[in-house]
This record gives C-alpha cells, sequence and structure tokens, in this order.
C-alpha cells in the first residue's frame, strides 16, 4: 500500500526551558546494539566501544524533522545529508564512524543554532563546531565513540 506523510516544517519545534530543542540520538554501539541517548550526552564515552552509526530525531513524534546530519564512515566516504531518522553508518559490521556534521534543515537555519562536539577514542575532544562544520578527530582513523549536540534558539 502506498502512504503519503503529511507533515508542515514551518510548526516550532518543542523546546525546554531554557530553549534548547528536544532531539534524542539513537547510536548503534560497537557490541551494544542500538542505545537511545539524549543529544547532549551520546555514547558510551571511554569505554572504547565506538559508533557505527546514528539517527537523529525529534523527541516530539508530531514535531517536524529540524536537523540534517551526516557521516564520515571507516573508508572515508562522506554520507549524503540526510534527515527524517534515516540511519546514517552502519549496522553490525563492526566498523567505525570517524566523523560526523549536524545542521538545521534550511527552513529552521534562520532560528536555530546547532553546536556540536566529538568524542574519539584517541582521547581527544573536537569542537565546538557549528552547523554543518565537519566533526573528526585530526588523528587518522580515530573512532567516534561519543556526540555532544545542541539545538538552541537563535538569539
Amino acid at each position: 500500500a502506498l502512504a503519503i506523510d503529511v507533515r508542515r516544517i514551518d510548526v516550532p519545534l518543542a523546546t525546554n526551558p531554557d530553549g534548547m530543542a528536544s532531539i534524542q540520538v539513537m547510536a548503534h554501539v560497537r557490541q551494544l546494539g542500538d542505545l537511545f541517548f539524549p543529544a547532549e550526552s551520546v555514547g558510551p564515552l571511554g569505554a572504547e566501544l565506538w559508533i557505527e552509526a546514528f539517527v537523529v530525531t525529534g523527541i516530539d513524534s508530531g514535531s517536524p524533522s529540524l536537523l540534517e546530519y551526516r557521516g564520515i564512515t571507516s573508508d572515508g566516504f562522506e554520507t549524503p545529508w540526510l534527515t527524517d531518522s534515516v540511519l546514517c553508518g552502519s549496522r553490525g559490521r563492526g566498523t567505525p564512524l570517524l566523523g560526523f556534521a549536524v545542521r538545521p534543515r534550511v527552513a529552521f537555519a534562520r532560528t536555530r543554532v546547532c553546536t556540536y562536539w566529538g568524542h574519539f577514542s584517541s582521547g581527544r575532544r573536537i569542537g565546538p563546531l557549528s552547523d554543518g562544520s565537519l566533526c573528526r578527530s585530526d588523528l587518522p582513523d580515530d573512532p567516534l565513540e561519543g556526540i555532544e549536540l545542541r539545538v538552541t534558539t537563535r538569539g
């Protein structure tokens, strides 16, 4: 059966009292599988378990997709910009992501700021970066272990 999902993209996303959007990240973590995290702290940091894939979603299922995201796979491939709960990376192959980027979708770029940091197996913390800049370690083949993501209202 064919279905059409119609959603308004100009509806404001729910925010916390501090002005941060309610975002959740599902990360597929080596040896642990799919885990759900609040966007502010993604991944089992320091456990030497890298992120193989991730999905960024709004907590409120009625809200439109606020963000686009992409990753860098272990072979250096940059994925296209993804949204609408599409998996970025691979599941079950045992290959880490080496980097990522996140940005507001065009409809929200004037009203939202996306700031993020990456945590890598080497212990490096890269960031803050914002609005689509690529986050990767300055060391080659340094797997991504964690993400910190904040989406706030532009002031």
